[in-house]
């Protein structure tokens, strides 16, 4: 499912040792896609381009290491880490 829209979007990352998952959304919760990648930093840059400028990243890991591998991947993007434990 891929919406079109130019407004500010969030995107929401659950991230697991070889596969995420990506849902892009509106400000007000409306779903703009999903994406299921392999944890690649080319298919990583892809989908979150798709969000266009600026968009604000929230993940949430299972694993910590996985964690921080994909936030320093996502540098210079406005990034907030969520884990099961905090």
């Amino acid at each position: 499912m891929e919406t079109a829209y130019d407004g500010p979007q969030f995107v929401g990352m659950d991230l697991h040792r070889r596969r995420s998952v990506l849902v892009r959304m509106t400000g007000d919760g409306r779903r703009l896609g999903t994406a299921r990648i392999t944890n690649s930093p080319a298919e990583l840059r892809r989908e979150i381009a798709k969000a266009g400028r600026g968009p604000q990243v929230v993940l949430e890991a299972t694993y910590a290491g996985t964690g921080r591998r994909m936030c320093w991947r996502l540098r210079g993007r406005r990034c907030t880490w969520r884990t099961r434990w905090g």
